[in-house]
């Protein structure tokens, strides 16, 4: 009967550890990265000219910081001269747990290629943070021109 009652007890306890450790795993999703952040904008580096059927690569620096520490992915679709970029950023929460106020920049490089000659568009889509703004935040959109030979 003490066995009984000693493995019950054991088994409980197991329980509501692996429930709590649950509770406290982190969980991360990948959220739009912020091109503008109160007034500052994101730097975009990409070559004025590039030659068609030539990858090249787009880099966008996001601000991030908090809960938001690194990149997850940059998403790319090109349809003729246009080319959509949307960067995105890895959130953790955890519950229970405050993030930090501090401000970091993370970059995030696409590869693109346009197989036509002409005058290419790349667009980079995120969002901005801006006093006042709700929540989610806006999309923020830029727009560069460059040439394919």
């Amino acid at each position: 009967m003490h066995m009984r009652y000693r493995d019950l007890v054991l088994g409980t306890i197991c329980l509501l550890v692996i429930t709590a450790c649950g509770l406290l795993d982190p969980t991360s999703t990948a959220v739009p990265a912020a091109l503008i952040f109160y007034g500052d904008t994101t730097v975009i580096s990409s070559p004025d000219t590039v030659a068609r059927a030539t990858p090249f690569s787009v880099r966008i620096r996001t601000f991030a910081g908090g809960c938001t520490r690194e990149t997850a992915r940059t998403d790319v679709t090109v349809n003729g001269l246009v080319a959509e970029i949307r960067p995105y950023d890895l959130t953790t929460s955890r519950r229970g747990v405050t993030c930090s106020a501090d401000l970091l920049f993370l970059d995030h490089v696409a590869t693109v290629e346009f197989f036509e000659p002409g005058i290419g568009l790349l667009r980079i889509v995120g969002v901005q943070y801006t006093a006042g703004a709700p929540n989610p935040a806006p999309p923020a959109i830029f727009e560069r021109r460059i040439v394919v030979r």
